[in-house]
């Protein structure tokens, strides 16, 4: 092994931080370095924390040198860009423009950037799913046994911080009430007669704005849960349809479920069409 080690810049919600540690554990097979990680969550001026310590990955103590240096990083890239950066030697920042995978020829030694793409870390998907298996979720927090006997479908109405703030709905394209109800047709066209488990951080509006018809349950959630708990509730169901979300894009991809449906938004981030973002994969269907 060589000398050093990899540092991943940390940021955003529990999707996004295994996005970017998945990422982490593709550089580390690729160049054989031990592989760190920094937490700037908090530094971005949101409310979210540390999420990933579910699947026993800890972000590293930074000595007073060491944080003013990522201090300075940090400014710097939002200041210059992250192309800026990616110039220097050693520091990898990601072309959000681009589905190719990066071929950068240097070795990575620090790396920004949130790396929402399967194509990043294909080559150990084994490992990553191995890593990112959920704890046993508490009994009180098991889904119902509604639907009984029918296929379970995961529906996410993502709302959030993606409606509350000027930023983010200059930058995310939400979800319609419209859309949620033709994916939820799309599905039941699909498999027949099944039941959705809706999430939601507002799960009122979703019965006022959307009223799935059908065999459903709207799921409540508790907010002192830790955030992997809704994420592995998801998890556990037959089909998915999914918000533009990393959150629930990962409960879809680590479902077990045989012959899963998955139907995602065809724009994801910014209008950006989500079939050339590359972020889904090939067998998911884009409404």
């Amino acid at each position: 092994m060589r000398h050093g080690a990899v540092w991943i810049i940390v940021r955003g919600g529990l999707g996004n931080q295994m996005f970017q540690i998945a990422f982490g554990a593709a550089l580390s097979a690729r160049f054989g370095l031990p592989v760190k990680y920094v937490d700037v969550i908090a530094r971005d001026g949101t409310i979210r924390k540390w999420e990933v310590q579910c699947f026993g990955v800890s972000a590293e103590r930074l000595s007073r040198q060491a944080e003013l240096g990522f201090k300075i990083l940090l400014s710097a890239q939002r200041r210059f860009g992250p192309h800026a950066l990616g110039r220097l030697p050693g520091i990898w920042t990601e072309d959000v423009d681009s589905a190719r995978p990066v071929t950068r020829r240097d070795t990575p030694r620090i790396v920004s950037g949130f790396w929402q793409r399967p194509h990043y870390f294909e080559d150990v998907e084994g490992s990553v799913r191995e890593q990112f298996r959920f704890p046993a979720l508490p009994k009180t927090r098991e889904l119902s046994l509604a639907g009984r006997g029918m296929p379970k479908v995961a529906i996410h109405v993502r709302l959030g911080d993606y409606v509350s703030t000027p930023e983010a709905r200059q930058e995310r394209l939400t979800c319609s009430p419209d859309w949620y109800r033709a994916a939820w047709q799309e599905m039941r066209y699909r498999l027949g007669p099944c039941h959705a488990f809706v999430f939601s951080e507002d799960v009122s509006w979703v019965k006022n704005e959307i009223g799935f018809d059908g065999s459903v349950d709207y799921v409540s959630s508790d907010a002192s849960d830790d955030a992997w708990i809704d994420m592995a509730r998801m998890s556990s169901c037959d089909h998915f349809i999914i918000s533009n979300s990393s959150y629930s894009w990962w409960a879809a991809y680590l479902s077990a479920s045989p012959r899963k449906i998955v139907i995602a938004p065809k724009r994801w981030v910014g209008w950006r069409d989500t079939a050339r973002f590359g972020i889904c994969p090939s067998s998911w269907i884009l409404l």
